[in-house]
Order: C-alpha cells, then sequence, then structure tokens
C-alpha cells in the first residue's frame, strides 16, 4: 500500500498542472526562453488587423469642410445632427480587406492608420477632388489577467501609446497574489507571439 501511495505521490508530483490545477492559463516552464524586450527602439506604430473595426470619414478638397463655417454659433462649431449621425464604422474581415463604400472591397490589413489613409486618399482620387480621409480603430483592447482566479479583464485602450503601467492601472493594479517580478507581456497571436518578462 505504501508503494502505490509512494507512486502516486511521484507521479502527481511530477505531472503537469492539468490535475492539479486546471484551469492555469499562460504558463511557462523553468527554461523557457523569453523573447528581449529593446527599450532603446521607438514605439512601433499599431498596424491593421483582422477583426479591427474601423471608423471610416472622407472629405473633399483636403478636408477643407471638415469644420462647416456656417454653423459656428456664439460658443464655437456646432455639429448637425446629420452629421453627428453619420459615424459608419466598418469590419477588418479575416482575410485583411475590409469593405468600403464606392471603391469596394481593398485590402488594409497589415497597413498602419497613416498607411492606410494615404492609400484610400489615392483610390478615391477617380471619384472626389482631393480625397482627405480619416481613419481611426474603435475596438483597440487588452487582456489583463492579474493573478487572481476569475479576475481577468478585457481593457478598451483609447491611445496608441499606452504604456504596460498605465493598462495594469486600468485594470486595478496587480492583486495582492500577483507578482510585481514575474509580468509576462504576450504580443501576437496564438500562430505568431512573442512572450516578454518584465520585473516592475
Amino acid at each position: 500500500m505504501r508503494k502505490i501511495l509512494f507512486y502516486l505521490f511521484i507521479l502527481l508530483s511530477v505531472s503537469s498542472c492539468r490535475l492539479l490545477n486546471p484551469s492555469m492559463m499562460l504558463k511557462t516552464g523553468k527554461a523557457y526562453q523569453y523573447d528581449k524586450l529593446n527599450d532603446s527602439l521607438s514605439p512601433k506604430e499599431y498596424k491593421i488587423s483582422p477583426n479591427d473595426i474601423i471608423n471610416f470619414r472622407i472629405y473633399t478638397n483636403d478636408g477643407f469642410k471638415l469644420i462647416d463655417l456656417t454653423s459656428l454659433n456664439s460658443t464655437g462649431p456646432s455639429t448637425s445632427s446629420a452629421a453627428a449621425s453619420l459615424n459608419p464604422t466598418y469590419l477588418v474581415e479575416n482575410d485583411g480587406f475590409i469593405k468600403l463604400p464606392v471603391i469596394g472591397r481593398i485590402k488594409i490589413a497589415g497597413l498602419t492608420i497613416r498607411e492606410a489613409e494615404l492609400m484610400l486618399e489615392e483610390k478615391f482620387t477617380k471619384y472626389y477632388v482631393k480625397p482627405f480621409v480619416l481613419l481611426s480603430i474603435t475596438n483597440m483592447r487588452v487582456i489583463i489577467f492579474p493573478g487572481e482566479p476569475g479576475a481577468a479583464k478585457v481593457i478598451p485602450l483609447v491611445n496608441n501609446n499606452t504604456t504596460l503601467l498605465e493598462a495594469l492601472a486600468l485594470s486595478g493594479g496587480i492583486s495582492e497574489n500577483g507578482k510585481a517580478w514575474k509580468i509576462k507581456l504576450i504580443r501576437g497571436n496564438a500562430e505568431n507571439y512573442k512572450v516578454y518578462l518584465i520585473d516592475l
């Protein structure tokens, strides 16, 4: 009987976390080789990805009419109800294409916001005089696991240059049982990702 208990103890101690902690996620082994985070590099611009939701606006004459001078009042410019209701959004599909009015489907994934704006302005020159395109991504977000079971949060990002500390602060900070010296930052998707280890 002691032999069976001994072998069971050995089996449990060397087995994976599936038996003892079946809900554990994102665990790395002791010998895991983390990617190097190079602080000297300037921040990279966000590149549009599939499933991004894009806010798309187009104006003519290099955006001359962005502010309607006829609707100025004593408190400043006012937007008409029609203009305020026109805030169309478009989905970047899984193949990286987006379907826009007039020009139809066009590949946009992999471009920065500025690159996409310039490319679309060029495409729309066939239909408008000096087109001026404004794009923004409305569903940028980060997922944070602060160290407590059931405490994960999806944090929407308003700024393109949100730092790790800002994202942690938005989530409520590191939990009491969290490890500030062992923050894992994961960038990319399930097929192509990098894992960085950060000591705060």
